[in-house]
């Protein structure tokens, strides 16, 4: 499956939403700064606006662990019971190889992926990508 999107630029973070039907149909995600500095998204906050300054949850973040595949500094793991969140460290993510992979844990779970959202964070020396996927 091909993923294409479009950008926004939003207090510095690029948030996206890569479409599963391959439309270009974009939503702006808005953002919260975490205590640790870095800025995230939740999709649990569906079609927020520009305006929205502030989520009523934070994102539980997940624990670091050892022996992950390669482009990953997290495995996939619920971070709440409508999401599975993971990290990519390398800006030219495989999206395909992202989406299948989601998309066997969650069948795993008993769980089917409905959308993801993708959330890019500039960082000292490169870049993140945080990934959410709806189920």
């Amino acid at each position: 499956m091909k993923f294409t999107y479009e950008h926004f630029e939003l207090n510095n973070v690029l948030s996206f939403k890569a479409d599963l039907a391959q439309q270009d149909k974009v939503e702006l995600i808005s953002d919260k700064l975490l205590e640790d500095g870095l800025y995230t998204t939740c999709p649990k906050v569906f079609k927020v606006t520009e305006d929205t300054q502030h989520f009523d949850v934070l994102l539980p973040m997940n624990r670091e662990i050892e022996n992950v595949p390669d482009g990953l500094d997290y495995y996939p793991s619920f971070c709440c019971d409508k999401c599975i969140y993971t990290r990519y460290l390398d800006f030219d993510t495989d999206y395909n190889s992202m989406w299948n992979e989601l998309k066997a844990f969650a069948e795993k779970e008993g769980q089917i992926v409905k959308d993801i959202y993708l959330v890019q964070i500039p960082i000292p020396g490169g870049i993140v990508t945080d990934v959410y996927a709806e189920v």
